[in-house]
């Protein structure tokens, strides 16, 4: 599979393994329940902190005045809310499960008549979604029955930034009398039809926002899709100069994001980067393909590594948790360690194509603790054990799948300890030792692997952790 293929697959496969790769257990998504909202009056909603880029720019405004509905939401449970406002449009939200965290109580209220903004030809008066700001991990769906279609082109769904700011939703379709579009954070939405000198002047001002490399990535996402619907509106217009002008403006702004990303310092990678990480990525990966950036490039091909190798840390993904506890003579000490720790690992499948076993890999560090006694003396100590994990997935005669694992261990690295006696107290060196083990578990989640100490009392424990399978 060469570069471009890749490219296309991903693209199709991981928007489903995005959020569910990263939980801690396995649920199974389709289960999930969604809860019906109610129609009732307005909701006491506490509201999240507005990240600092939209609370400059909230808009002052009239509250949505007309029906709403409500619901709660949480990491395992979505909810569909359903209303309809004074002209008869239906709409629904739908937000999917393991999109919000924590809990929180959400709302649509709707406009019976537009809000103050720069699109005087409005066919849908809108809707706002509470707690205003809120980002959702995975993107809403809201669908609109209108019962006045427009009848032209363009017609534009918009988050309105400013009463004179309206930024488009960079993933929609307007088919008959049906708008649907993706949600990404909850704010002011409505719908209207641009004319050329209106989406020229809207373009601008989104392009002269200040950039947040580095910062918040959805807000730079919400306007690299914005400028990228402004460019296909003005290209259906008939100007392809102004097009062509904000394409370049939203390939820039993208460029920073992304150079920003290849520097080290300027972004910080999280040791788990099966949530919010990656959805990030996968994002800037989705809009370089659709601006066109060039597939040779250096930024789409660390898009193409980074996706890559995240996808595979967050799909066939497990931990080994140590738990060892020994009593070992060393010269004159009796000396008790433990050993304690988790160390994350996975099966890579993406860019893989040998076929064969699926291969092992991670690595991570342990705690190990020693508290030793002679005579009168007490000894403590305390430092990291380093483990590099390796081995493959096999099958036995069953057609069951086990684990072949090498745990291949430095020990006391780094270590200190220190010796109190009745009379002193001296810090002593602990020298670093190589360990390897061969495991060999059934993938069951929580199975439990115990080997005895070979050279005293004790034991070696580990128990694995599925935490998720593809």
């Amino acid at each position: 599979m060469n570069r471009t293929h890749l490219t296309l697959w991903l693209a199709g496969t991981c928007l489903c393994l995005l959020l569910s790769a990263c939980s801690t257990s396995t649920p199974e998504i389709t289960s999930l329940p969604l809860t019906q909202a109610v129609e009732t009056g307005s909701a006491d909603l506490t509201e999240p902190a507005v990240p600092p880029e939209y609370a400059e720019q909230a808009p002052a405004q009239a509250a949505a005045e007309g029906a709403s509905t409500s619901a709660t939401v949480g990491m395992d449970q979505g909810a569909r809310l359903q209303v309809a406002n004074a002209r008869g449009d239906q709409i629904t939200l739908t937000i999917p499960p393991m999109a919000i965290s924590p809990t929180v109580d959400v709302s649509l209220a709707t406009y019976d008549s537009a809000p103050l903004n720069p699109i005087a030809a409005n066919f849908f008066p809108g809707i706002h979604l509470e707690p205003s700001g809120l980002h959702l991990r995975r993107p809403a769906t809201l669908e609109i029955e209108l019962v006045q279609p427009s009848e032209s082109t363009p017609a534009l769904l918009f988050q309105l930034v400013q009463p004179e700011l309206a930024l488009p939703l960079g993933e929609q379709n307007l088919e008959g009398s049906r708008l649907t579009a993706q949600v990404y954070h909850f704010s002011t939405l409505l719908a209207g039809k641009p004319t050329q000198a209106e989406a020229v002047s809207q373009a601008e001002l989104a392009g002269n926002l200040p950039a947040d490399p580095g910062g918040d990535w959805q807000y730079e996402t919400d306007l690299t899709g914005g400028l990228n619907q402004w460019s296909q509106t003005l290209n259906s217009m008939g100007d392809s100069t102004g097009a062509e002008s904000i394409i370049n403006d939203a390939k820039e702004r993208l460029k920073q994001d992304l150079v920003c990303l290849m520097t080290l310092g300027c972004t910080i990678v999280p040791i788990e980067p099966c949530g919010e990480y990656l959805e990030m990525i996968l994002r800037y990966f989705q809009q370089a393909t659709l601006l066109g950036f060039d597939e040779g490039s250096p930024e789409m091909q660390f898009l193409h590594d980074e996706l890559t190798k995240r996808l595979n840390e967050c799909t066939n993904r497990f931990q080994l948790e140590y738990d060892h506890s020994q009593i070992v003579d060393e010269g004159e000490f009796t000396n008790d360690i433990h050993v304690f720790g988790k160390v994350t690992f996975w099966a890579p499948i993406y860019g893989v194509f040998d076929i064969g076993n699926l291969q092992l890999e991670g690595n991570g560090a342990v705690d190990v603790t020693m508290t030793g006694q002679a005579d009168e003396c007490v000894m403590n100590g305390a430092g990291k054990n380093q483990v590099v994990i390796s081995g493959q997935i096999v099958a036995d005669d069953m057609g069951s799948p086990w684990l072949e694992i090498t745990s291949t261990e430095t020990w006391y690295s780094p270590f200190s300890a220190t010796v109190t006696c009745e009379d002193y107290t001296q810090g002593i060196p602990i020298a670093a030792l190589g360990a390897t083990h061969p495991i060999r578990i059934p993938l069951q989640d929580g199975y439990v692997y115990e080997q005895p100490h070979s050279e005293g009392k004790g034991y070696y424990r580990w128990t694995l952790h599925v935490i998720h399978m593809w």
